[in-house]
């Protein structure tokens, strides 16, 4: 494994429901190199949609540390979780969650607008990323008009538009059939090959699992 980019340790999460305290996560621990893919697999209700969101600072643990790129995360305020989010990760979901009725390119350009990204560089960067999941040519297109792998290859170039350390990806392959999934996940794993980008997917598919370098599965938290 390469250096580590992510570290969490004795990680619990627990929530009080009807005045009991429900265990969602128990001492969970991972840690995941520079670069490396990480599959998490496990039954529903397991506690992986949960660690996504610890991991993507939309949830805070109630015991545990999380150390990313040996920074403390779990100190940051909001305003600085928020820019730890815009500059540090990508998402990637199961449904692509692209922008009806807005093309390829709008959709990949919105986390550069956030960002406040220049403008003037937003053209460039845009075709890069279009062009590591092969749909230059579909650039102009409507999002209407791409078939189910087509969003999800744009969902995947706008998780990396703002050059992220690492991409939180849930279920990415779920609504898509065996050829589409397989080609997703080669995208990913010459993503992190070419760019040590790392990669967090969470999957039911022992196959995708299987593209991994490292297969964590959760069970009862």
């Amino acid at each position: 494994m390469n250096s580590p980019l992510l570290e969490i340790n004795s990680i619990t999460k627990s929530y009080q429901i009807a005045g009991q305290d429900v265990v969602v996560l128990k001492q969970f621990s991972m840690t995941v190199g520079k670069g490396e893919m990480v599959s998490i697999m496990g039954p529903s209700g397991s506690g992986k949609s949960t660690l996504l969101f610890i991991l993507g600072l939309f949830l805070s643990p109630t015991a545990g540390t999380y150390s990313f790129d040996n920074r403390d995360v779990l100190q940051l305020n909001r305003k600085e979780q928020a820019g730890f989010r815009r500059n540090e990760i990508g998402f990637v979901l199961q449904g692509a969650d692209l922008l009806e009725n807005s093309t390829v390119y709008e959709n990949v350009e919105y986390p550069l607008i956030y960002a406040q990204s220049k403008r003037s560089g937003r053209q460039k960067r845009i075709h890069e990323v279009l062009d590591q999941v092969k749909l230059s040519h579909r650039i102009h297109h409507s999002s209407n008009q791409l078939s189910g792998g087509e969003r999800q290859r744009v969902a995947i170039a706008r998780a990396l538009v703002n050059h992220p350390s690492v991409i939180l990806a849930d279920e990415p392959t779920g609504q898509l059939d065996r050829e589409n999934s397989l080609q997703v996940m080669n995208y990913f794993r010459a993503i992190a090959e070419q760019t040590e980008t790392s990669l967090v997917i969470v999957t039911h598919d022992q196959q995708v699992a299987e593209f991994c370098d490292q297969i964590i599965i959760i069970d009862r938290g």
